[in-house]
């Protein structure tokens, strides 16, 4: 009962399991034992056996047990701690090469080659005009559209890195403008909606930033695995929480299937999205059966006020 116990004759105490001594081949005759706490909690407990003197334990012997115990218990918090810090540290770690992995391919698939094509389309245009300079014109328009689309995949991609409204319009004129820019860079003619009412109320920047990322997640989750030609964004608030969720009306997955495979498959993007949602003090729920669609539903405290 997390209270430090004296027994200087085990054979006469009820409580004695004497299985172990007589594995180990050895004889116990008084023990001194305490618990180590940290806090409210019990982490184990600290026990002595024979005195070397002989003499029965003392409630000195009680005392010091005591305090040793409870060094050994901070001791071993913080051990704990430290190696909860490390696995965070991986996780981010890994979280990061992932992003910097899902840049670098974002830019080698879009305003890389778009550069590299209008670096081809000058060199051609200035061939043109000395060769058939009638054709100049049409060639520059073409050349001017494409400028134009790489513009937009840079701007598209520098928004979704950090939409810079977050800390300034906040997450729904955000989502509103994510939105308006979206398109799927698979080349599907997926669609993605907003279902918002026209205000929403504010939190902290920090908090309003993991959302979006959330949701991020989630849509790019339900462009490549859904197979829905819509993905629906919701915004609305329901009593004391903020409910930010994503549906599409895809081919759907086992949940359960999936979430008992993280050991096994590493970091995966329902893991990362339910260690986000954690960490601003928010539920994460997945909804999905086989054929029928998946539902990300975020719900987030609104006592969180900015």
């Amino acid at each position: 009962h997390g209270v430090g116990q004296i027994v200087n004759d085990v054979e006469h105490d009820p409580r004695w399991y004497d299985a172990i001594s007589r594995e180990a081949d050895f004889v116990t005759r008084s023990i001194v034992c305490v618990p180590m706490r940290v806090k409210d909690r019990i982490i184990g407990a600290m026990q002595l056996l024979n005195k070397i003197n002989g003499q029965p334990f003392s409630e000195q012997d009680l005392q010091l047990l005591t305090t040793l115990a409870a060094q050994a218990a901070i001791a071993i918090e913080n051990a704990r701690l430290y190696q909860r810090l490390k696995e965070e540290r991986d996780r981010l770690l890994q979280k990061e090469a992932e992003v910097r992995h899902a840049i670098a391919r974002d830019l080698h698939d879009g305003p890389t080659q778009s550069i590299a094509a209008i670096a081809m389309n000058i060199e051609f245009i200035k061939r043109l005009f000395k060769a058939m300079p009638e054709r100049v014109p049409a060639e520059l328009d073409t050349l001017a559209e494409l400028v134009q689309k790489t513009t937009h995949d840079i701007r598209n991609l520098l928004f979704e890195l950090r939409p810079l409204g977050l800390e300034t319009q906040g997450l729904l004129v955000t989502l509103q403008q994510y939105v308006e820019r979206w398109r799927d860079p698979s080349g599907h003619d997926t669609k993605l909606r907003l279902e918002a009412p026209a205000h929403v109320p504010r939190l902290p920047p920090e908090i309003e930033g993991a959302i979006f990322i959330i949701l991020q997640e989630a849509i790019n989750n339900a462009r490549k695995h859904a197979r829905s030609d819509s993905i629906t964004i919701y915004l609305y608030v329901e009593e004391d929480h903020l409910v930010a969720s994503v549906r599409d009306r895809g081919c759907g997955f086992n949940v359960a299937a999936v979430e008992s495979g993280y050991t096994n498959r590493g970091s995966l993007g329902l893991l990362n999205m339910k260690e986000r949602a954690r960490l601003i003090g928010a539920d994460l729920r997945i909804r999905s059966e086989i054929g029928q669609g998946t539902t990300v539903e975020l719900r987030i405290p609104l006592n969180q006020t900015p």
